[in-house]
């Protein structure tokens, strides 16, 4: 499922003295970097930074003097941005996921003929990171190269749909509320993309607007804590649907996006490729787009060494359908 856009703050807060953190002067200066990253091209003042990180100003000072004397900020006149050593930490990350890099130009091809924006996510215990993006943007999409969320319930879905039971479980027992229905009906999630081999994220034009309310509300100048608490409540009031496995092509379906994964060579997902829709599709549609992104990703799939799992027949259609 796409994610709305957290602040950069909410996968490690920064935390100041008496936090239980096991490295808070970490945490301040991850705090740093987080905001920075979600902010290309924008400088910005000292004062700002303390606020949107909530890190005292003594502290905050140390840290950004110490990184830009490490040349990981410039600091010019004006205020602080990202500086140059970060560009060589950049190329080594993005060697690290060879998935990513072979999917940059289906992410082209992708935004180009559904006229979207089409991004590339990985994932890792705890978070869901955006890591490539292509096509249109606009002010309140969350296609943003950087942007991170907690892997929680009902995120994450197609990221963890082929992993083992073990993995599951602990993915469920993150959910802000884990009672039986809520788990009954996630474990059908998981099994619909895993029959139909991508996953479709359905929104009502409702859900849609208060995803865009708390998206614009996590922009605003909040403190770490404020805005954890309105991520949680995102994810808590997020609606849990799956489409059926037979589509009406007289029927639009409220579709906020559509993901399918690539696996690398011991059947995990390595990224996640998602068409940002955010628009009603039919039947026909739905199934030319997950079609197409099935496609794509067991290309992925194939020229990184990966393997689909047992159940990821879908991308084994896909790939015999070319």
């Amino acid at each position: 499922m796409t994610p709305v856009r957290p602040s950069p703050s909410l996968a490690n807060p920064a935390a100041e003295p008496g936090d239980r953190s096991a490295s808070p002067p970490t945490d301040r200066v991850i705090a740093v970097l987080d905001l920075l990253s979600a902010h290309p091209g924008r400088e910005f003042t000292l004062t700002e930074i303390i606020r949107h990180s909530g890190i005292s100003k003594a502290t905050c000072h140390a840290v950004v003097r110490r990184l830009a004397d490490a040349h990981y900020l410039l600091h010019t006149p004006t205020g602080y941005s990202l500086g140059p050593a970060l560009i060589a930490v950049g190329h080594a990350a993005e060697r690290s996921f060879p998935a990513a890099r072979a999917a940059q130009h289906h992410l082209v091809s992708l935004a180009e003929e559904f006229g979207v924006p089409c991004t590339a996510a990985v994932h890792d215990a705890e978070t869901i990171t955006v890591v490539d993006a292509a096509g249109p943007r606009s002010a309140g999409d969350a296609s943003g190269i950087g942007l991170r969320i907690p892997l929680v319930p009902p995120y994450g879905a197609v990221q963890i749909a082929w992993s083992g039971e073990e993995a599951i479980r602990a993915w469920l027992d993150r959910a802000p509320r884990a009672d039986d229905e809520f788990r009954r009906r996630l474990i059908g999630v998981l099994e619909t993309i895993r029959r139909r081999g991508y996953d479709v994220h359905r929104e009502s034009p409702a859900s849609m607007r208060l995803r865009d309310a708390l998206y614009g509300l996590m922009r605003e100048d909040l403190s770490a804590s404020q805005q954890e608490a309105v991520a949680l409540l995102y994810t808590e009031l997020s609606h849990i649907d799956s489409l059926p496995e037979r589509l009406d092509d007289r029927v639009p379906y409220d579709v906020n996006s559509i993901s399918a994964p690539a696996f690398d060579a011991h059947g995990r997902t390595s990224v996640v490729l998602s068409l940002l829709m955010a628009k009603p599709l039919r039947g026909t549609e739905i199934t030319r787009a997950g079609r197409r992104l099935l496609a794509a990703a067991a290309d992925v799939t194939g020229s990184t060494g990966g393997r689909a799992p047992e159940s990821g027949d879908g991308h084994r259609r896909a790939r015999g359908s070319k």
